[in-house]
């Protein structure tokens, strides 16, 4: 399967090994961390990827402003919004808000990088 995916890192070998750890350990969320294998992926390289320009994590919801107001594809946007109605809404202004409740700050801080990472895997 990695031959297929090797021509895309053609003079660039670091990126390819990069790239094949992430194919080989999947990426997961641990203590507010999206992780591929023990390595850390930064929150702003996460934050790119999803199209995210700011967040604002409160007690009770999540409010995503997207850059630009814009989301790279707005219709995978849309399907998860109607899907998890009324607790996930977007605002008149383009902002995203997601209601949830987290009992402390740890808990708010995985479910902020799991929303992130949610939206990455929906602009990709």
């Amino acid at each position: 399967m990695w031959a297929r995916f090797r021509s895309h890192f053609k003079g660039f070998p670091a990126q390819e090994k990069v790239a094949q750890l992430m194919v080989v350990h999947g990426l997961r969320v641990r203590d507010g961390n999206v992780l591929a294998g023990e390595i850390k992926i930064s929150d702003t390289a996460l934050a790119r990827a999803a199209g995210v320009d700011r967040i604002d994590a409160g007690e009770k919801a999540v409010v995503v402003s997207l850059h630009d107001n814009k989301f790279a594809k707005p219709e995978k946007l849309i399907a998860w919004l109607q899907k998890n109605a009324p607790l996930v809404r977007l605002r008149p202004d383009h902002r995203v808000i997601v209601q949830r409740v987290w009992n402390d700050e740890r808990q708010r801080l995985s479910g902020v990088t799991s929303i992130v990472s949610l939206l990455a895997k929906l602009a990709a």
